[in-house]
């Protein structure tokens, strides 16, 4: 047990999993207007998970069902059509939005190119059976992204902020927007502090 335990917290403690805001990051997040009660709250409140959920089914019935039940109508039963674009193709001054699955983005707005929220990889997780993406969606890679004036992320969930995918777009990347606190995580992973732009 003590040997699953120490490996566990080594696994966690990985480059991949970002490290905890720290110093002048740390103070900014906590003099936030938006940071209460040792938390970010959205400006507009929005429930995580309704009391009551359809059927008046409470939380401990809504996991269940979630980690335990019935998950085969959830994935596509066969590959999703897909097609991609050769955005080195694109002429650089067109407006232009390429939809790269879930909530990734390639833009080109005003001669500037963005991308959001990257994930290339076969799983939004740090695990290899969780979050498995669908058969056809994920048909890019870093060599198929252009050199960008911004790589954007709207936040650090394992879906939005791929710590491969980050690394494999790195020399690539001009400037980073990210949510306060994430610049954290590209801090550690080497990128220069003065291109991280953080918005509270």
């Amino acid at each position: 047990m003590a040997a699953a335990g120490l490996g566990g917290f080594g696994f966690v403690h990985t480059a991949a999993f970002g490290r905890a805001p720290r110093g002048a990051r740390l103070d900014r997040i906590l003099e936030s207007p938006h940071f209460t009660q040792g938390h970010f709250e959205n400006l507009v409140p929005v429930p995580i998970m309704p009391e009551e959920v359809d059927n008046k089914e409470n939380r401990f019935s809504a996991m269940w069902k979630f980690l335990f039940g019935d998950k085969s109508a959830l994935s596509p039963a066969w590959p999703l059509v897909s097609k991609k674009t050769d955005l080195f193709a694109l002429p650089h001054e067109e407006d232009i939005a390429v939809w790269m699955g879930h909530s990734n983005f390639y833009l080109q707005l005003g001669g500037r190119r963005i991308l959001i929220d990257p994930t290339f990889g076969a799983y939004a997780s740090p695990v290899w059976f969780i979050n498995r993406a669908f058969a056809g969606s994920n048909i890019y890679t870093a060599e198929d992204i252009p050199p960008l004036d911004v790589l954007a992320i709207s936040h650090d969930h394992w879906d939005h902020l791929d710590y491969p995918t980050v690394m494999a777009l790195k020399e690539k990347v001009e400037h980073v927007v990210c949510p306060l606190g994430v610049g954290e995580y590209f801090e550690q992973w080497g990128f220069d502090a003065a291109r991280i732009h953080e918005e509270d």
